[in-house]
Order: structure tokens, then C-alpha cells, then sequence
């Protein structure tokens, strides 16, 4: 299960460059996506420690935005392609 969180940034990152999805929707739904990947988190980790659960939710939104700037890049990179 956590393999699964660790590469969901990466799965959006394919979405956003199969032009299925778009980093402006993500961006203006972020606060959903990260109570998502919270959900996702309180899943996986069958203890209840809020400090562990607190270190991967960091980790997961470093992830997170970093492939949200890699998608944009490959977004302005198609835009002047285009």
C-alpha cells in the first residue's frame, strides 16, 4: 500500500502528460488532494502514531508538488510546441 501512495505523484504526473489531466484543476483542488493522500495515509499505516503518519504526509507533499512543477514544465513545454 505504501508503494502505491509513495508513486501517486507520479501517476498524476502520466495523467498531466497524457493531457487527461490538467495542473490547473490540481492546483485548485489541492486542498482536497492532500486530504486525500491524508486518508490514503491513515490507511496504510495500521499504527495509530501521528508523528509517523506526519513524516510520510511530508514527504507524500514534497512528492506531491515537485511533480506538479515537472507538469507544468512538460505543459509549457506542448504549449509551444504547439
Amino acid at each position: 500500500m505504501c508503494g502505491l501512495i509513495f508513486t501517486f505523484p507520479i501517476h498524476c504526473s502520466i495523467l498531466i502528460k497524457a493531457s487527461i489531466l490538467e495542473t490547473e484543476y490540481v492546483a485548485r483542488n489541492r486542498k482536497y488532494l492532500y486530504e486525500v493522500l491524508l486518508i490514503l495515509i491513515a490507511i496504510a499505516d495500521p499504527e495509530l502514531d501521528l508523528v509517523a503518519e506526519g513524516f510520510l504526509f511530508i514527504s507524500l507533499l514534497i512528492l506531491t508538488e515537485v511533480s506538479m512543477i515537472i507538469a507544468r514544465r512538460i505543459e509549457k513545454a506542448r504549449e509551444a510546441s504547439e
